[in-house]
C-alpha cells in the first residue's frame, strides 16, 4: 500500500510535465503554422527540461499542423510500475485523448 502510494505521487510528474508542454504547444502554435517539436520548444531540445525531470522522459514523436503527441516514458524504479505505463496526451482535430501505454487510464490519470 504504501509503496503504490509513492508511486502515485512520482506520477504526478508526468502529468505535470504533460500539462505543461501542452500549454508550451498551444503558445508555440499561436504563432506558428504548425505544433513544435522539442527543438522548436526548447533552445537545448529539452535536454535541460528532461534533466530536471526524476522519474520520466517527455518526448514529442508527433507534431504537424493541427495535432501532436506527447510521451512521457517512465525511467528508474518507475520503469517497472505494475499499474500505470508510459503517459501521453495527443491533441487531434481540436480534441485532447490521454493515455497509458499500460493499465487503467482512469485509475493512472487520478491524481
Amino acid at each position: 500500500m504504501y509503496a503504490e502510494q509513492v508511486r502515485k505521487g512520482k506520477r504526478a510528474e508526468a502529468m505535470q510535465a504533460l500539462g505543461d508542454l501542452q500549454l508550451r504547444q498551444e503558445s508555440w502554435r499561436a504563432d506558428h503554422p504548425a505544433y513544435g517539436t522539442m527543438a522548436n520548444l526548447f533552445t537545448d531540445g529539452g535536454t535541460g527540461y528532461n534533466g530536471g525531470l526524476k522519474n520520466y522522459t517527455i518526448t514529442i514523436p508527433a507534431s504537424a499542423a493541427t495535432s501532436y503527441t506527447i510521451l512521457a516514458t517512465r525511467k528508474g524504479d518507475l520503469a517497472n510500475d505494475p499499474k500505470c505505463g508510459n503517459f501521453s496526451i495527443s491533441m487531434g482535430a481540436g480534441v485532447i485523448d490521454k493515455n497509458v501505454s499500460s493499465g487503467d487510464e482512469d485509475y493512472c490519470w487520478r491524481k
